[in-house]
């Protein structure tokens, strides 16, 4: 006995550290419960999406992956907003660039000055487009495999929704001159950021209506057709248009229901899905494994089911 002790003392210390550990062991069952609960999800939801994919049905693919980030999102939708508002301001330098490029009669200094503002302006928004994909959408698994999987389809901006949105603002899908899909848009100073529709920069829907669009009729369309930060704040009034533009961008989900994301592309005259399409079985789950979220989500929960005994 150390000196100093009694029995007593001794019995009161073994008595804390027994009580001590106590809650440790309740919270490594609760951990065990926990951990085995998350297992069988994961197969649960591996097992219904790779039948989706067999089926060919993916829409449900989709829509089960949004349904589990709407379910699960504790924040807004504002990062999102945000990323959607960047994405319109690299169509609109995208376009302005091409204007640049197609003028004429313009001077060299002038033309110098304005390649190099909108260079470093394509910096600038580049970062920002890639900044906010880290830190909105590849932060939660559902939502960065459903944008990965839609976005994978290079014709995705030709969604039905956002060609009927271009032709509401009189854009060029109006008047199928095709502009919206031209290699200029894809070859531009902001590359492949720059694809998809109209703005108010567009040059070939300025010449269709023979007069710039002034400030106070930009603010208007941006507030809304668009997302500025105008609208971002008025997000309730325009929530229809948003929501739609959101599910199209986003997630390929359309308004007509259950229809297949890739069965809503518009595709231009002499190309077809053989050409720009995801629709087959082999491609689409290739895209879902690439999400390496996704992977090495799945090695873990195959690891962990080794282990546990």
């Amino acid at each position: 006995m150390a000196p100093g002790l009694s029995w007593s003392d001794i019995l009161g210390m073994l008595s804390a550290l027994i009580i001590l550990a106590i809650p440790i062991s309740v919270a490594q069952v609760l951990d065990h419960r926990d951990k085995q609960k998350s297992l069988r999800l994961a197969r649960a939801i591996k097992e219904e999406e790779t039948r989706f994919l067999a089926q060919g049905d993916i829409f449900s693919f989709q829509f089960k992956r949004l349904e589990r980030y709407e379910s699960s999102r504790y924040w807004s939708n504002d990062g999102l907003v945000a990323f959607l508002r960047t994405e319109d301001q690299l169509r609109e330098l995208c376009q302005q660039d091409i204007c640049l490029r197609n003028e004429k009669s313009i001077a060299y200094d002038k033309f110098s000055r304005k390649s190099t503002h909108f260079k470093k302006k394509a910096w600038t928004l580049r970062r920002e487009w890639n900044r906010l994909k880290r830190k909105t959408i590849e932060r939660v698994d559902n939502l960065k495999d459903g944008f990965e999987t839609w976005r994978a389809n290079p014709r995705w901006y030709m969604h039905r929704t956002l060609v009927d949105d271009c032709i509401q603002r009189g854009g060029c899908c109006a008047r199928e001159c095709g502009c919206c899909t031209s290699l200029d848009r894809e070859t531009s100073l902001v590359g492949k950021y720059g694809v998809g529709h109209c703005t108010s920069s567009c040059g070939c829907c300025f010449e269709s209506r023979g007069f710039k669009i002034g400030t106070k009729t930009r603010t208007k369309m941006e507030i809304e057709f668009g997302f500025s930060e105008i609208a971002k704040a008025r997000l309730k009034e325009f929530a229809g248009i948003h929501d739609r533009i959101y599910l199209a961008s986003i997630w390929g989900i359309g308004e007509e229901g259950t229809e297949n994301p890739s069965d809503l592309i518009v595709y231009p005259e002499g190309e077809g899905e053989s050409e720009a399409s995801f629709t087959s079985e082999e491609t689409d789950l290739d895209v879902y494994l690439s999400s390496r979220a996704q992977k090495d989500y799945l090695t873990w929960v195959d690891s962990e089911s080794d282990s546990t005994v």
